[in-house]
């Protein structure tokens, strides 16, 4: 069991070093986290938030796992490749627009 939790923290650590995406969201995250403090939100309003970071997070990591499968089946350029990447791609637009939608209606609440 320690094993397996070792090698998720290598894919983790992966995810981070390379994909400068995963690094932008964890800086925003931080300051969403630091601006939701200024401004009193409720433990249920952080629980809200951690989530949708925590899907973002998730998502972009299986979009980066998709990615670099597929650079393992198909080195070179393949119009299908290109498209399995694009959708995966398209799985983090949509679930970033979700939760950016979900955070401006939290902080609005507050002004």
């Amino acid at each position: 069991m320690i094993r397996t939790f070792a090698f998720a923290v290598k894919g983790i650590s992966y995810g981070f070093r390379t994909q400068k995406n995963l690094r932008i969201q964890l800086a925003i995250f931080l300051v969403v986290l630091a601006s939701a403090y200024a401004l009193g939100f409720s433990m249920e309003e952080y629980m809200v938030l951690i989530l949708c970071a925590t899907l973002v997070f998730a998502v972009e990591m299986i979009n980066t796992s998709i990615e670099v499968l597929v650079d393992l089946v198909s080195p070179e350029w393949n119009d299908k490749a290109g498209k399995v990447k694009d959708i995966a791609a398209g799985a983090v637009l949509i679930i970033s627009i979700g939760v950016a939608v979900i955070g401006i209606l939290l902080f609005a609440r507050h002004f």
